[in-house]
């Protein structure tokens, strides 16, 4: 056992060139996954901003119309 470990750490041949392309294709998935998922965040943090906006312009107008009424 201990044989065939030392051989493949004296074996140094390096990598491969399928290994380096599947180990970018992995990176590059990884990231596209990533990148989509910060995109969608920042589209529901701008829709919630733009709620959070609604709904106080809807407020004030409620609280200056009934000022209007009394």
């Amino acid at each position: 056992m201990r044989t065939h470990l030392r051989k493949l750490m004296e074996k140094n041949d390096g990598m491969t060139l399928v290994e380096v392309i599947v180990a970018f294709a992995i990176l590059t998935i990884a990231m596209v996954i990533l990148l989509y998922g910060m995109t969608m965040a920042i589209k529901v943090m701008g829709n919630a901003e733009s709620i959070k906006n609604a709904e106080e312009n809807n407020a004030s107008s409620l609280d200056l119309e009934k000022e209007l009424t009394d």
